[in-house]
């Protein structure tokens, strides 16, 4: 893995992933539908942040993809003022 920001400059750095954290927000029962297919719609959010040697900052938030109907979410969002 290497910092969104820097690929995008085409510089190089070290990149850290030092805190992760763990919402729970599901009440839901997993189960399986008329068609047999499994279902966890688990909206609990998983956060991390991340830096780099240059200073770049980022959230990363992700909820996990069951189905059509609850896709999901990954994304990554820059936190870091300009730092080139």
């Amino acid at each position: 893995m290497r910092c969104p920001e820097c690929k995008i400059q085409g510089l190089d750095s070290k990149y850290y992933i030092p805190n992760t954290s763990y919402r729970a927000f599901s009440k839901i029962c997993p189960f399986y539908d008329e068609e047999g297919r499994y279902h966890n719609h688990d909206g609990s959010m998983h956060t991390s942040e991340s830096y780099c040697s240059r200073g770049h900052k980022f959230v990363h938030r992700t909820i996990l993809h069951c189905c059509e109907e609850h896709p999901g979410m990954n994304e990554i969002i820059n936190i870091s003022s300009d730092c080139s």
